[in-house]
């Protein structure tokens, strides 16, 4: 009864203008807080809406898994649990923050993880030795000196090979 300016004990005249004047001024402000309030919770809805989407997003990617080991292992580092984390963040939006601020969290974090794991030195693959450059014997010498020629070697019976073995100094 304050802001239509009312005196103890005296009631509302919807025929006196300037209590018609102050019903107005506070239906206005009313009006005001409820837009203003109204406008919050759809942002907050819209931002809640947009980390839910980002921690989708998130779960899928392929190195998702080690990103989370190595999140809970920075959490462990500084005595933190992941319900504290957690209480964290509701206390954060209750006092009035923001989803989005909590969403830039977490993507800092997933960014430092990268960082790090490009950091790591990725053992290099070895190449396998390569495989000696065989020559072909066609036009070489054998140990004698003599120059041979195995082609027709194959074409030979056993006794034409008996024969070229036993020519060449082999048996």
């Amino acid at each position: 009864m304050q802001k239509l300016n009312l005196e103890n004990g005296e009631d509302f005249d919807s025929y006196d203008p300037e209590h018609q004047a102050a019903y107005n001024i506070a239906l206005q402000e009313i009006q005001e807080r409820y837009n203003a309030e109204r406008v919050n919770y759809i942002r907050q809805v819209q931002e809640y809406q947009s980390l839910n989407n980002f921690n989708m997003a998130l779960t899928q990617q392929a190195d998702f898994p080690a990103f989370r080991n190595w999140f809970d292992m920075q959490l462990r580092q500084r005595g933190i649990t992941g319900e504290q984390i957690n209480a964290r963040f509701q206390e954060h939006v209750k006092n009035g923050g923001r989803y989005s601020d909590i969403q830039g969290a977490i993507a800092k974090w997933y960014q430092d993880f990268r960082n790090f794991k490009s950091q790591q030195v990725a053992p290099k693959p070895t190449k396998a030795p390569k495989a000696p450059y065989l020559e072909s014997s066609y036009g070489a010498g054998d140990a004698t000196g003599k120059n041979i020629n195995f082609r027709n070697l194959g074409e030979l019976d056993d006794e034409g090979v008996a024969n070229f073995l036993m020519k060449n100094g082999y048996v």
